[in-house]
């Protein structure tokens, strides 16, 4: 998909997480050491189900779908996130797709990447 303003950032630029990488999560020092970084709280269409990895830690896996329930998270904006480093740490259990993630506090509308189980990406373009 592209971004409706070009200077915008692009969707490489921002990640949608809504478990163990949250700000005060188990995982948040795996962003803090990729550098400085925004936090924004933001929401996706989707649930949660009790698969994956992160569920074991109390952490759900994500299933994207537009016509379910808003799943809250935060986008962390940065132009040094590793990609590498974070689908490693998904492991083989989750997919990142981009998704299009509502800002809490202005209401706009984003794209930004997100991890999901696999096969959960129903309304969302792949990464």
């Amino acid at each position: 998909r592209r971004a409706t303003d070009s200077a915008a950032p692009k969707p490489a630029e921002k990640l949608f997480v809504y478990g163990s990488l949250q700000p005060g999560a188990p995982n948040e020092h795996v962003l803090a050491n990729m550098g400085a970084g925004a936090w924004e709280p933001g929401t996706v269409n989707g649930s949660l189900v009790a698969k994956g990895w992160g569920a074991k830690l109390g952490y759900n896996g994500l299933v994207l779908d537009a016509d379910a329930g808003v799943v809250s998270g935060h986008v962390f904006t940065s132009s040094h996130v590793d990609w590498t480093t974070l689908d490693d740490l998904e492991g083989d259990e989750y997919e990142r797709v981009v998704s299009d993630v509502t800002l809490t506090r202005s209401g706009d509308r984003v794209e930004a990447y997100c991890y999901v189980l696999k096969g959960g990406a129903t309304t969302t373009t792949e990464a």
